[in-house]
């Protein structure tokens, strides 16, 4: 999400190139709005893929939106892997 990488392909035999993405151009559109989102106008993006900041706690501004159900999981059982 910050530039650094191109979107992965792969190589599929007698397919060719191929990504996770279906469009790829739009995909590449998308990322830059989201980008323009937290440059410009100071949005706090997560992405439903990248947990990590629920296991360590580490995302002040994320911890802060859960109830404390979910922060007493966070704190006592997701790290350890307990929910999925």
């Amino acid at each position: 999400m910050d530039g650094k990488y191109e979107i992965s392909q792969f190589c599929v035999p007698g397919l060719g190139k191929m990504s996770l993405h279906a469009d790829i151009t739009a995909a590449k559109d998308t990322i830059a709005k989201i980008r323009t989102l937290e440059k410009s106008f100071g949005f706090h993006v997560a992405l439903a893929h990248d947990a990590q900041w629920l296991k360590d706690g580490s995302d002040e501004i994320l911890m802060a939106l859960l109830d404390e159900h979910m922060r007493k999981a966070a704190r006592e059982r997701i790290p350890y892997d307990e929910i999925p």
